[in-house]
């Protein structure tokens, strides 16, 4: 039988009402939060100094004018305008995410009903971050690796993905370190997403859109680059340190793996935010090894002449 164990009341429902944006690992529960609590934020997070590809940037700067060229139109008609939603503390305003995350322990004694910005930090709260960075766009897919220490998530636009690594620590979400390994490029167009997969060992990651097109992308679950060191290999291999450099034992290239060429690197950041730290690591901007296109079909598949369909 099936046991009520608490009711999560907390939470931001994406824009498609197909999508469930929450994941559940072997202990931790992750969902998409509207706002950003400052008392329980984690340490680290999306990474402010990517570079977005040049046909991402051109492709959201068009739909951001024509937004702004809708919202002049409906000043003019009398039609009420779309305003971005924020909450003002102390004299200051700070804009309401849609791309936050808030990963809960589920061991956790929670009783009756759960809100999050009523929580301590001590209260079963694992990690509290932005996920994205912009503020029009909302969480529509997450999920765990296998061993619950890596979380994929979408937003609403679908054209960049990210992998994050999250170090809990027992003191609480404030001092635990969520880690941007990897911003997965999918492409240009918007595209909303269907299933994720991880392989058992983290080294590859699957995933589905709407649109009827599977992408493959090679992670690690240490992040860095993917060269031949890390995935010709048929076994993880450990993360690259001073000793193979010093032994003169080459890290490889990612030529044998006929991956396409990446966007340049993002500049290294001359200031850093109050939430960031030290051990911060700038993400590595990952594009897809494979493409696997499907037809989307929403009828009956079609049934050969002769044979009937049971």
């Amino acid at each position: 039988t099936l046991e009520q164990k608490y009711v999560i009341k907390t939470g931001h429902q994406s824009f498609e009402h197909w999508t469930n944006p929450i994941a559940l690992g072997i202990r931790w529960l992750a969902i998409s939060d509207s706002k950003l609590y400052s008392h329980i934020q984690s340490v680290g997070g999306v990474s402010e100094h990517l570079t977005p590809p040049v046909a991402s940037t051109v492709m959201n700067t068009v739909k951001k004018g024509f937004a702004a060229i809708s919202d002049t139109i409906s000043g003019l008609t009398g039609r009420t305008q779309s305003v971005q939603s924020s909450c003002v503390t102390n004299n200051e305003v700070i804009p309401s995410y849609h791309a936050v995350v808030t990963v809960l322990d589920i061991l956790y004694p929670h009783n009756g009903e759960v809100q999050v910005s009523e929580l301590r930090k001590s209260e079963g709260i694992v990690a509290h971050f932005l996920a994205h960075s912009s503020t029009d766009v909302c969480i529509t897919a997450m999920s765990f690796n296998r061993s619950g220490e890596l979380l994929f998530t979408a937003d609403s636009e679908g054209q960049c993905f990210n992998i994050f690594k999250v170090l809990s620590r027992f003191e609480g979400p404030q001092k635990t370190f969520v880690q941007h390994l990897y911003s997965l490029y999918r492409g240009s167009t918007t595209g909303k997403v269907q299933d994720v997969c991880f392989s058992n060992d983290s080294r590859w990651i699957a995933v589905s859109t709407l649109n009827g097109t599977t992408h493959i992308f090679p992670i690690s679950s240490y992040g860095g680059d993917i060269t031949t060191r890390t995935h010709t290999s048929s076994h993880v291999v450990n993360q690259l340190s001073r000793f193979h450099t010093s032994a003169g034992i080459s890290s490889g290239t990612s030529s044998s793996l006929n991956l396409p060429p990446a966007p340049p690197p993002a500049p290294p950041p001359t200031l850093l935010s109050s939430n960031a730290s030290k051990r911060n690591i700038l993400p590595c901007t990952v594009m897809p090894l494979q493409q696997i296109k499907q037809p989307y079909t929403s009828g009956p598949l079609n049934v050969p002449p002769g044979t009937t369909s049971s």
